[in-house]
């Protein structure tokens, strides 16, 4: 009866999920199309249509890794019919965003674009600002590749707010750094420095000192580069980082570099003595690091 050959269906697609997790693609997207055919079988109904969606995202997944990105895309296109059909908008703005990530694996960013813009219009009407900002931060990821720079930028800005707004610091001072190191590549050091003390402000909220450390350092450079007038504010920044590394693991710190920093500060400052005293801890620091 169509109850056993249901639960048959779930079985194989259980089987599936098994199999991808185990890493085996090919066999799982096997199971998954066995299901995909079981089901076509039985009478239509709501639950069989959403557990046809279901195989069919499944499905594409697995046939993403083996490479197979046409047979994916075809798979997400007869989820999104199916998942329209049902009116199961949520997994419709997912099934979006996983043919905006197919689509910019292929290269094919206009469509990548496309498909993310849908999936961040899906999560705003149902009010999911989580997923929002990861639309956002896929769009920045578009943008960037296509090496439209502003477009980036506002996008990455945006996911940052909104993992904000909702204390997901870790993840806000990720993007506003990787917004830094963006703003540094397109020669925007005043931006690069903003974002870098958002990176700092949210790495102090929670605690996250080797990565305040980091940012400390790389800010305190990139004042020295661009702004030597402000060298007591990089020499403040990089002693602010060489007292947080003084705690830390010396792999996981790196102190030398911070040492060498200071010391070319020092030398700006005309303060030859202390350049000299901060190389030769450097030195010594890289050799402790090394077990030498």
């Amino acid at each position: 009866d169509d109850k056993a050959s249901y639960e048959r269906c779930k079985a194989l697609g259980w089987v599936g999920r098994c199999l991808k997790m185990q890493k085996q693609p090919e066999a799982s997207a096997d199971y998954y199309r066995q299901k995909m055919v079981e089901l076509e079988q039985l009478a239509t109904s709501p639950q069989v249509k959403r557990e046809m969606g279901r195989v069919q995202t499944e499905l594409a997944e697995v046939l993403t890794e083996t490479g197979d990105h046409q047979g994916a895309k075809s798979a997400y296109a007869k989820a999104l019919g199916l998942v329209k059909e049902t009116g199961d908008t949520r997994s419709e703005a997912v099934i979006q965003g996983q043919l905006g990530t197919l689509a910019k694996l292929q290269g094919n960013y206009q469509a990548a674009e496309q498909h993310y813009q849908q999936a961040l219009t899906g999560f705003q009407h149902l009010n999911e600002p989580k997923y929002q900002a990861i639309a956002w931060y896929q769009l920045g990821t578009v943008y960037e590749k296509a090496n439209q720079w502003q477009g980036a930028a506002q996008a990455y800005q945006k996911s940052a707010q909104l993992e904000e707004q909702q204390g997901h610091l870790t993840e806000a001072a990720k993007t506003w750094d990787h917004l830094a190191n963006l703003s540094q590549q397109f020669g925007q050091a005043q931006n690069a420095e903003t974002y870098y003390r958002k990176a700092i402000e949210m790495g102090k909220a929670v605690q996250d000192w080797p990565n305040v450390s980091k940012h400390s350092k790389t800010l305190a450079k990139l004042i020295l580069q661009n702004q030597p007038q402000r060298l007591p504010e990089a020499r403040q920044l990089a002693e602010q980082a060489l007292s947080l590394e003084q705690t830390m693991v010396p792999e996981q710190a790196k102190i030398w570099e911070t040492y060498t920093l200071l010391a070319n500060i020092a030398n700006q400052q005309n303060a030859l003595l202390e350049a000299q005293n901060y190389r030769r801890l450097a030195q010594e620091a890289q050799i402790k690091a090394q077990g030498l």
